[in-house]
């Protein structure tokens, strides 16, 4: 998983002291799943309250995935209310160092993906086809 190390400007509040070290991770499905599975959340502004016609509270569900993916220096986990209450310079931080992991796994991904210098990703071949010798079209015969 690929991660950047940073240092908020002004920090995470939490009991009176200031956490500013911290790992952000790049986005995976681990965490919907954990947002998804935590009952500490605030689930009527994940999910809205159709009785009480209330939406679904899109940027909370976005500071949710941020906490999940946020490892603080000093603290066992963060809340989405405790990145609601970040500076805007922490914030717009996180959203840099977020979008750079994101180009950072588009290029690893493009270089995974791209053929071998010299090799023709287009040319079908009999490995690649499932075709076997004699299985040519108007052929009876087997080899």
């Amino acid at each position: 998983m690929l991660t950047e190390s940073g240092s908020f400007i002004h920090g995470i509040e939490h009991e009176g002291k200031f956490y500013r070290e911290f790992i952000l991770e790049e986005e995976v499905m681990r965490h919907t799943f954990m947002v998804s599975n935590d009952n500490t959340l605030n689930l009527e502004r994940l999910a809205g309250d159709e009785k009480k016609k209330i939406a679904s509270d899109a940027g909370y569900f976005s500071a949710c995935i941020m906490a999940a993916r946020l490892k603080v220096e000093g603290l066992n986990r963060v809340s989405p209310e405790q990145l609601e209450e970040l500076s805007k310079a922490d914030g717009m931080l996180l959203l840099v160092m977020s979008a750079q992991l994101e180009q950072r796994r588009t290029l690893f991904r493009a270089k995974a993906e791209a053929p071998e210098k010299g090799h023709s990703g287009s040319k079908k071949t009999r490995l690649h086809d499932g075709g076997s010798p004699g299985d040519e079209q108007g052929s009876d015969k087997r080899v």
